[in-house]
């Protein structure tokens, strides 16, 4: 099972979105054994950082905006009501920084944003975007779950999911995505369903499964 010792976390599950072009990248993560906590990372070349400890990500400090570590309130249960929360990156036109912004209810909250600065001036638009869940766990350990800690299967309010998936495009407006390519790679521990489309759920997948995987 997932271990702390001292103060090091020794595994842990999280989710992300994130945009990439060659080695550099902005990335937002929910870790925690139920993804439950902010971070933001940055890695430019062989150098990389979460949060605010260094100067990767600039916080807003706009009212209402998550913070570093924070756990979004309130947190869906299983078989219940789901809580969700938005999040979108995206470069902005005047000052071609990377801002992260948390976007529900059609009512944007700059959280913080990547400067254009960290990237050399050389990440003008993402080649690639991914959205997707993972755990980690040392050699000789047993996996915390992902997502809700169920199968893909089990569908809504019980798998952990990711929906309403958008991208921007040149001009800035958010337009459906290109059916991508998914990939699990331990599908004896872990699962999704594919990429897909419904009317409610925008394109989405479910994904996640328990506890207990071994490396």
């Amino acid at each position: 099972m997932c271990r702390r010792k001292a103060s090091l976390v020794a595994c842990f599950a999280r989710e992300r979105l994130c945009v990439r072009k060659g080695r550099d990248f902005a990335r937002s993560e929910r870790r925690g054994e139920a993804a439950s906590t902010f971070l933001f990372v940055s890695r430019i070349g062989n150098n990389g950082c979460y949060s605010n400890t260094c100067q990767g990500f600039v916080l807003s400090n706009v009212s209402g905006a998550p913070l570093p570590g924070a756990i979004p309130q309130p947190l869906s249960t299983y078989n219940g009501e789901d809580h969700f929360v938005t999040l979108s990156i995206k470069k902005d036109e005047e000052t071609l920084d990377w801002s992260l912004y948390q976007d529900d209810n059609n009512n944007p909250i700059l959280i913080g944003w990547w400067p254009k600065t960290l990237f050399n001036n050389t990440f003008d638009s993402a080649t690639k975007i991914a959205w997707l869940g993972s755990v980690f766990y040392p050699k000789n350990e047993t996996s915390p779950p992902m997502g809700s800690g169920h199968f893909a299967v089990e569908g809504a309010h019980k798998a952990a999911y990711i929906s309403h998936i958008k991208i921007f495009d040149e001009f800035g407006q958010a337009t459906d995505p290109y059916i991508g390519r998914g990939l699990t790679d331990r599908k004896d521990c872990f699962t999704t369903d594919g990429f897909k489309y419904s009317h409610h759920d925008g394109f989405h997948f479910y994904y996640g499964g328990p506890s207990g995987c071994q490396n």
